[in-house]
């Protein structure tokens, strides 16, 4: 397996999905916490839609971080902040032209929308 610079805040995110309050853990292991004030469970995010596609995103030094889905629809693109502490993070969704594999489309369309 290869190290990804920032996976292990993605890894994070997808622990605190599929685990309940108590059984969170980060990456390196540690009990994941609640913020103070907020109970267990459910908080909201910032899941805004972009006016960029995933490519203009790329060209604008976002990178790659994680592929998810049967064709890899599924993207989280990361851009680190020169100067400035933490990242930028979006979430991207590939659409094939109405086929049913993504890899065999000829026109493919993103929806992608930012995390933080």
């Amino acid at each position: 397996m290869r190290y990804i610079p920032g996976c292990a805040a993605v890894l994070l995110i997808a622990a605190s999905f599929s685990a309940g309050p108590a059984e969170a853990q980060s990456a390196t292991g540690s009990p994941v916490t609640p913020a103070a004030g907020h109970a267990g469970g459910r908080m909201s995010t910032t899941f805004a839609p972009l006016a960029q596609s995933m490519a203009q995103l790329l060209d604008d030094g976002f990178q790659i971080v994680s592929l998810a889905g049967e064709d890899g629809e599924m993207v989280v693109l990361r851009k680190a902040l020169p100067g400035q502490p933490g990242s930028k993070w979006v979430r991207c969704e590939l659409a094939g032209g109405g086929q049913s594999k993504l890899i065999y489309s000829r026109s493919v369309s993103s929806d992608c929308r930012a995390l933080n």
